[in-house]
């Protein structure tokens, strides 16, 4: 008995453990040749892809960057990446992709022409060696947003070859972090709405937002009288403005609150 309650333990253990360290949520990114555009300068050779940045790092090679931002649960983080299929292709031609150069500083003097980072371009081997990087992760109104960069282009500085992606479906990796966001707890209708809008304009996963984001609504009737109460309590009336105005003035914040009404 002692036995079979030990190895009923152990499973128990396996299973809690492999649900705090499991695969939560997984997507497909595709990409085509025609995305790429090229151009020359000083000699270099320039690639730059549709709906990407280019890297930000001087000295490494500027390749194109899919900045992505994904809602996860509050209390979990991403600890790695499931690569579960990808397809890739090797472009024609070789190319002499140009280091990232700094950025100009209005009214300082120009740096110049940063070199190559030899620790790369030196190297035999296709870069970046991992194509996802988790660049962190922060809160939006009490919505857990995690970042990653994922590199659609990958170049061989000694070859000069360059292989696209054109096809990865991945897994994140979650694992348990105790958080205490700050978001809000009440807002009027109009807020959340406008809020809502513009966390899910910036999200790969749109339809998370509605199950993460989810504050009180407090509404005042037309004509209702504001009332406030002597120390600040959920239970009070909640507006969007107040206006302290004299007689005299009033009429003129009267039409501007009416520009103000949804």
């Amino acid at each position: 008995m002692k036995t079979l309650t030990c190895f009923a333990l152990v499973i128990a253990l396996w299973i809690l453990s492999f649900e705090r360290l499991s695969a939560q949520y997984t997507t497909q990114l595709t990409y085509s040749s025609a995305q790429i555009s090229y151009s020359q300068s000083n000699g270099w050779d320039v690639v730059k892809m549709t709906d990407c940045q280019l890297e930000t790092q001087p000295g490494l090679p500027a390749l194109p960057v899919k900045l992505l931002n994904i809602v996860i649960p509050v209390n979990k983080k991403i600890s790695g990446i499931e690569i579960v299929s990808i397809q890739q292709q090797e472009l024609k031609g070789t190319y002499n992709l140009m280091p990232t150069q700094p950025g100009k500083v209005p009214d300082l003097p120009d740096p110049g022409f940063y070199p190559a980072d030899a620790a790369v371009y030196k190297v035999n081997a296709f870069y970046p060696a991992d194509q996802f990087i988790n660049s962190g992760a922060g809160f939006m109104a009490g919505v857990h947003i995690s970042g990653l960069q994922f590199y659609p282009l990958r170049y061989n500085p000694v070859t000069k070859k360059l292989t696209l992606t054109t096809s990865v479906t991945f897994n994140l990796i979650y694992t348990d972090e105790k958080n205490t966001p700050v978001k809000p707890l009440r807002l009027m209708s109009t807020q959340k709405e406008m809020i809502k809008s513009e966390i899910k304009s910036i999200v790969v996963n749109p339809a998370d937002v509605e199950t993460n984001f989810q504050p009180s609504i407090s509404t005042m009737p037309d004509g209702m009288r504001y009332s406030p109460s002597m120390a600040p309590e959920y239970s009070s009336q909640l507006v969007s403005y107040v206006i302290i105005t004299n007689e005299a003035l009033a009429p003129g914040w009267a039409r501007y609150y009416e520009t103000l009404r949804p």
